[in-house]
């Protein structure tokens, strides 16, 4: 909550100088939350551990308030329901679909090489689809300022 929160002020302080800032800014904490997540997965301390996860989930929940916005900010007055819906219906679609079955099958996978360690490998998945969500909010800052125009 935190992390969504705060990256909702930061992101609309910072995008007024800039629009391509309201997908950078979470490109950033996206792209930073893969190498944090990844420790995570890979340290044996405890307490770090905890602190990482706490660390991550702040990272994450900072994109979800500027891509709400991009999505009201791009579509049409007429049509700012129907974005809202597909950014939720996409989100659930594969964080809560494809996302818990392909851990799934990756820890399937790996239980034989790696025992209960395979949980930790297999999540180190989640690390890797965060990262490459980080290229991708660089790629559409490409052309956010077109769409921001188009839809005005």
């Amino acid at each position: 909550m935190a992390g969504t929160l705060i990256g909702g002020l930061v992101v609309a302080q910072i995008g007024r100088r800039d629009d391509r800032w309201k997908l950078w800014a979470p490109a950033i904490m996206s792209g930073l939350a893969g190498p944090v997540f990844a420790l995570c997965m890979l340290t044996q301390s405890f307490t770090l551990m905890v602190a990482t996860l706490a660390l991550t989930s702040f990272m994450v929940g900072f994109h979800l308030g500027p891509i709400f916005a991009i999505a009201q900010t791009v579509a049409k007055p007429s049509m700012r329901a129907l974005a809202s819906a597909i950014v939720l219906l996409t989100a659930t679609c594969f964080g809560q679909g494809v996302g818990p079955l392909a851990v799934g099958m990756i820890n399937d996978a790996l239980k034989g090489a790696y025992g209960a360690d395979a949980v930790r490998y297999s999540l180190l998945s989640a690390a890797v689809t965060t990262t490459l969500g980080a290229l991708l909010f660089v790629w559409a800052a490409r052309w956010i300022r077109t769409d921001i125009a188009r839809a005005s």
